[in-house]
């Protein structure tokens, strides 16, 4: 059985804070009984009778951006992510179907299907609806992914189409001028060279609701954290200062696991990577978080079991990595 919890705890400066524990077991009266014993305020959100280890593995994956790192991997924060994923996948079938789809869309893809929801969103829903309901978005995109083989432009086009003919053409029409307002909005954006500059940007810009919802979902966590938790008025009283504002949502410590995460989705085990195509994307990920390392080939090891190798490239043999196994 996979379950889901809710709990209250504290972290390391004393402030009470609310988790989500996303487990497995086969024996759940035992298991919620130690709970209980325990920590007295938990209480049960979902039970998956059918659920087993793998579909735990890979609920931890898709919410691993949430990971409380100080509770190993099975404890996540709070948000709204995770609380309005599971009432609307309430039986592990459309967790398996929905999870693998997920992961597989590309970045671009991805893009597309974030303005489309939030496009149809606009037109179908009153603002009163929109605050009041915060699960459109999640409840739209899995009825979508659950219905189809991939997800671009042309199939997004005739499902919306089909399932919502009579407003179609306010809804391509609103996604065409989203689709403009946030390209126009990336492209400054990735002119900016530093941190300050671009989060200036993010929280100053002249942008529609829609659009500033879009590229939250698109931007790297740690821009969306900021604007989230501080809000623009507070991350412009700190200079949009990256060290200081850390500071002020306690976030002390980079987490990792964000990094893990990441490149172990990016690599397959048995795969040979030369040491100079390593460090370049080691240097390209480290850039796109924000973290502050020097990149280097040897990183992979920090996420990989490796075997030092030589890779022919071209005419040459070169140094490179195989990767033998994923670390936990």
């Amino acid at each position: 059985m996979v379950y889901v919890l809710k709990s209250s705890a504290f972290d390391e400066n004393e402030n009470q804070i609310k988790l989500i524990k996303i487990g497995y077991t086969d024996n759940w009266e035992k298991r919620y009984a130690q709970y209980k014993l325990h920590n007295p305020t938990v209480k049960v959100l979902c039970l998956y009778e059918d659920g087993n280890e793998e579909d735990e593995k890979s609920l931890h994956s898709y919410f691993s951006e949430y990971k409380y790192k100080d509770y190993g991997n099975e404890w996540f924060y709070y948000n709204e992510k995770i609380v309005n994923f599971f009432p609307i996948n309430d039986t592990i079938d459309k967790i398996r179907a929905i999870i693998p789809k997920i992961f597989k869309i590309k970045k671009s893809d991805k893009r597309l299907l974030i303005l489309y929801i939030n496009s149809a969103i606009e037109i179908l829903y009153t603002p009163e609806e929109i605050v009041q309901n915060k699960n459109l978005r999640n409840s739209l995109e899995s009825i979508i992914l659950s219905s189809q083989t991939d997800v671009n432009l042309s199939e997004l086009d005739k499902w919306f189409k089909l399932n919502y003919s009579s407003k179609y053409e306010e809804i391509k029409k609103k996604y065409e001028s989203l689709d403009k307002e946030i390209s126009e909005f990336q492209n400054r954006f990735e002119s900016l060279k530093t941190f300050e500059d671009r989060m200036r940007l993010l929280c100053e810009a002249d942008l529609s609701e829609p659009a500033r919802n879009s590229i939250l979902d698109l931007l790297s966590e740690y821009y969306k954290v900021f604007y989230v938790t501080l809000g623009p008025e507070r991350c412009k009283s700190l200079g949009y200062n990256y060290t200081k504002m850390k500071l002020d949502i306690n976030v002390v410590t980079f987490d990792t696991n964000i990094i893990k995460n990441r490149v172990q989705k990016d690599f397959k085990e048995g795969t040979s990577i030369e040491y100079t195509k390593l460090k370049s994307y080691f240097e390209q990920l480290y850039k796109e978080f924000e973290y502050n390392k020097t990149p280097k080939a040897v990183d992979i090891c920090n996420y990989f079991e490796t075997k030092k190798v030589k890779i022919n490239s071209g005419e040459s043999r070169v140094n490179g990595f195989k990767l033998i196994k994923k670390k936990g």
